[in-house]
């Protein structure tokens, strides 16, 4: 009959043996790729850039300039212009009245306040 006998020492050796072998190779190697990719982007991208710029033809350099001046994001029916806009369809409902939207004071907005507009004001005022 022979008896287990539990030997510490033994129990560690083995559990780090497993860490070593099936842990430690997964989350190093995920933390090496981040840190690789942060490296990468941040450190190395503007160098990278400036090389392959010059590598690259007079034509693709100016393709790639009328690439970045695109509007990005919007689709084929956008048109920032007037005609297509809210202003322009205000415009033609009102015709003649339409009056330019200005920015007034605050000192204007009260000389323009009524009775009611001042109970209400007051009123919000005493809550606080």
């Amino acid at each position: 009959l022979q008896i287990m006998v539990f030997h510490y020492t033994n129990y560690i050796w083995e559990t780090n043996f497993w860490w070593n072998r099936k842990v430690r190779p997964v989350w190093m190697s995920a933390v090496f790729g981040f840190v690789f990719w942060i490296t990468y982007r941040y450190y190395f991208f503007g160098k990278n850039a400036t090389r392959w710029a010059r590598r690259a033809s007079e034509e693709e350099l100016q393709e790639r300039a009328l690439m970045n001046k695109r509007e990005w994001g919007y689709d084929f029916g956008y048109k920032p212009t007037l005609e297509r806009s809210r202003k322009k369809k205000i415009q033609e409902e009102m015709g003649e009245f339409y009056v330019r939207p200005t920015t007034v004071s605050y000192t204007h907005l009260r000389a323009h306040e009524t009775p009611e507009h001042l109970v209400c004001r007051l009123l919000l005022e005493k809550k606080k």
